[in-house]
C-alpha cells in the first residue's frame, strides 16, 4: 500500500473532511499571484482552515520583511536629518 504525502495526514482525514495541507513551495507560489498584498502591512487575509499555518506563517514572514525594510529606511532617515540638519522634513 503507497504511503500518503506529507500534504495528506491519513485517507481517512481526507475521506472524512477533505483534510489536505499545502506544502510551503504551493503556498509561496500561491502568495507570488498577490505578492503585492502579501507584502503590504495593511493588507488583510482570511485564512479559515489553517491547519499547520503554511499560509499564515509565510504571509507573516513577508509582512516582517516590508516592516523591517520601513524600518531601515525610517531610521536611514533620521541619520540623514542629523547630519542634515536643515533638510525638509518628510
Amino acid at each position: 500500500m503507497k504511503k500518503p504525502s506529507s500534504q495528506i495526514k491519513s485517507r481517512e482525514r481526507v475521506a472524512l473532511s477533505g483534510e489536505v495541507f499545502t506544502a510551503p513551495r504551493e503556498v509561496k507560489a500561491m502568495l507570488d499571484l498577490v505578492r503585492k498584498e502579501s507584502y503590504s502591512i495593511d493588507a488583510t487575509f482570511l485564512e479559515p482552515s489553517c491547519g499547520n499555518g503554511n499560509f499564515l506563517v509565510e504571509i507573516f514572514r513577508r509582512k516582517l520583511r516590508t516592516a523591517r525594510a520601513l524600518l531601515r529606511e525610517r531610521e536611514e532617515r533620521e541619520r540623514e536629518r542629523e547630519r542634515n540638519p536643515g533638510l525638509l522634513r518628510k
